[in-house]
């Protein structure tokens, strides 16, 4: 019997090729934990240990027996070492270490994982049009009724979020029930692996959608996207299952770029094999490229316009993370980059097109300024648009604004003079030379002077001597030996630098800017029982009375307190604004209370006309998401009683902060 597309059992043969039942996976994402683990690896190389344990949901002991195995089962052809916790993939030898992956995905039992055996019973369900029995799908698994019930627990907990039902008797035959479009999104979100990895396209169908995605300039991860979402629609129009009605809201994308380049494919496969195919397939083929992460190139025609309230919210955005951080981002080409993002992403949340972001786990862990300015952008857009923006989105909106620090970062850097004291020849100046360049950046100017011609010179960033006494009242110095450590020694100069750009004097051997930046005497111990609000305030009439700041600095608390509090988290204050005074004043305040509120307070008036400002809220909030973060810091630094015992508390804790 033919289908109702109007095409024969060999047409659609042709277009769609199903392998033969559910195979064992030879390519792709594997399911079992130490195929995980490798593929990770492979991908990236090095992974941190608690990311991978976070990632896979099991303890950090877990991991280190996984990894023992690991290498067991690659050994000769590649090795995975730890080093200060955090993993590397070693290749040895490429053609034995790809035969022995190929063993490693395929030596479990293939329906030994409940994930393989959820896209099997959800492929059976999605292709049959009657009822399914139980007993069937045991014996076609090879497991008991026990387990396939189990699974079908599980299995129905994941499909009612998408409104989705199994529902039937045990006796009787089971089957799903729900919106056909749910239906796919569960499968393109959660179990297209487990569900399509025994299909195939026909090759004239997948070179014409590749040649199409080609043309568009579409990345690598958007095609794939694609392909996934066609050869999805494929199988369902073909099995009888086409979409024949979507919400309006949908409609919305009806000769949009993204309409225009779905329906340009559409229309082409109903050319070349005499099917045919609803409107609401172009409209659902229209999600991927609607909701695509990366954008197509700005100079292409086919690039999308960017709406008045697309660029209107991003300006929002860029104004309460400005109001609530003060951080305030440039406009440059990135800007623009994130003006497309932010488009793309409202698409997926209004249509409901969900990609997973696989680093989200290593974005928490190595960006977490990062996080909380996305955390501050998704309040804005969930205000404005009433979306949820999910943990994926969030991700994906703290790799934008990580790479906005970077930048930052590098715009305020400026060149950067080495004079070498050669106290001991020329000879050991300039091995000293040789060495140090190559571990700076190309940048970076030497000149080798003697003792005398370094005299009264202050037009350097940094001295270094080969003499163990040498002082200058104008320059920082550091002394070197021919033979020293060069991770170390390039630690210090980058700390170096980044001081001397914020003009602030160096205290050797401190990653603290906090204690660096502390002065004793802004150190405040504060009553046990004292709130936020009046510590902030008698800290600020010490400092006022100290002639370091003024009543217009208080008033200017007030009014931005009353907006939006700068309370860090709940144990952490951190009043921040600019004045109209040249220095920078930091001072510290701390309450040994017994019960919760405010323990450690640190107040900081910037320069209003300074370009570093951002620099040193960076560092600073950095440090304080390290203390924050800590199980006891917060409460240890609460019990200390002048600035010594700070700083010594923060150079006992040095190694915290060695990597901000």
């Amino acid at each position: 019997m033919e289908k109702e597309t109007g095409l024969s059992k060999e047409g659609q043969a042709r277009i769609f090729i199903r392998t033969g039942g559910m195979q064992m996976m030879t390519s792709g994402t594997p399911d079992s934990r130490l195929a995980q683990i490798l593929e990770i690896m492979e991908l990236r190389r090095t992974a941190r240990l608690e990311s991978l344990a976070d990632r896979l949901q099991v303890g950090t002991k877990t991991i280190r027996n996984d990894m023992k195995e690991l290498n067991r089962l690659l050994e000769g052809s590649a090795l995975v070492e730890s080093v200060s916790g955090r993993y590397t993939l070693f290749v040895l030898d490429g053609k034995t270490f790809q035969e022995k992956k190929r063993i490693i995905y395929n030596q479990s039992d293939y329906m030994n994982s409940p994930m393989k055996r959820y896209g099997y019973i959800l492929n059976r369900l999605m292709h049959e049009e009657g009822a399914v029995l139980i007993d069937d799908l045991a014996e076609e698994i090879c497991v008991g009724r026990t387990t396939i019930n189990g699974d079908l627990k599980k299995l129905r907990e994941t499909l009612e979020s998408y409104q989705l039902q199994i529902v039937g008797k045990t006796n009787t035959g089971i089957r799903l029930e729900g919106d056909e479009l749910s239906l796919r999104l569960l499968v393109l979100e959660q179990m297209y692996d487990q569900v399509f990895e025994s299909f195939l396209l026909d090759e004239d169908l997948e070179s014409m959608v590749h040649e199409y995605c080609q043309e568009y300039g579409l990345d690598y991860m958007t095609t794939q996207y694609f392909m996934r979402s066609y050869t999805l629609m494929v199988d369902r129009v073909l099995n009888d299952h086409p979409l024949n009605r979507l919400q309006e809201k949908y409609h919305e994308l009806e000769q949009t770029t993204a309409w225009r380049f779905a329906e340009r494919i559409v229309v082409r496969t109903m050319e070349m094999f005499q099917v045919q195919i609803p409107m609401e397939e172009i409209l659902f083929l229209s999600l991927p490229i609607a909701g695509m992460r990366t954008p197509m190139s700005r100079g292409d025609q086919q690039a999308p316009e960017i709406s008045e309230e697309v660029a209107e919210l991003v300006v929002k955005i860029l104004n309460r993370i400005a109001y609530d951080m003060n951080f305030h981002i440039s406009p440059t080409d990135l800007l623009d980059d994130f003006v497309y993002h932010i488009n793309f992403m409202l698409n997926r949340l209004k249509y409901r097109f969900y990609i997973r972001n696989y680093a989200l786990a290593e974005i928490r862990e190595r960006y977490p300024l990062a996080c909380r300015m996305a955390e501050v952008a998704k309040t804005v857009i969930e205000e404005q648009t009433r979306f949820t923006v999910t943990d994926d989105e969030l991700g994906f909106l703290a790799s934008y604004f990580s790479l906005f620090l970077e930048e930052q970062h590098y715009k305020n850097q400026k060149a950067f003079r080495v004079g070498i004291v050669c106290a001991q020849g020329a000879i050991s100046g300039k091995l000293i030379q040789a060495r140090l360049e190559k571990i700076m950046s190309d940048q970076t100017e030497f000149q080798l002077l003697s003792e005398k011609e370094a005299e009264d010179r202050d037009d350097f960033d940094l001295l270094i001597s080969t003499s163990g006494n040498y002082e200058s009242d104008e320059v920082p110095v550091i002394c070197l030996g021919v033979f020293f450590d060069e991770v170390e020694v390039l630690r210090q100069i980058e700390r170096l630098k980044y001081l001397g750009n914020l003009d602030i004097s160096m205290k050797t051997g401190i990653n603290s800017l906090i204690a660096t930046i502390l002065e004793p005497e802004h150190f405040y111990v504060l009553e046990p029982e004292t709130t936020y609000l009046e510590a902030v305030l008698y800290m600020i009439g010490q400092l006022t009375e100290e002639g370091v700041l003024d009543e217009d600095f208080k008033e200017a608390f007030l009014k931005r307190e009353k907006k939006s509090t700068m309370l860090f988290d709940e144990q952490i204050g951190f009043p921040h604004l600019q004045y109209p005074g040249e220095k920078i004043v930091l001072a510290v305040g701390v309450s040994d209370r017994t019960g919760p509120g405010t323990r450690f307070l640190l107040l900081l008036a910037l320069p209003e006309d300074s370009e570093l400002n951002d620099d040193i809220l960076i560092h600073i909030y950095n440090e304080l998401l390290v203390i924050s973060s800590g199980e006891t810091l917060a409460e240890d630094i609460s019990k200390l009683r002048s600035g010594s015992e700070f700083v010594l508390y923060m150079i006992r804790n040095n190694e915290l902060f060695e990597d901000i």
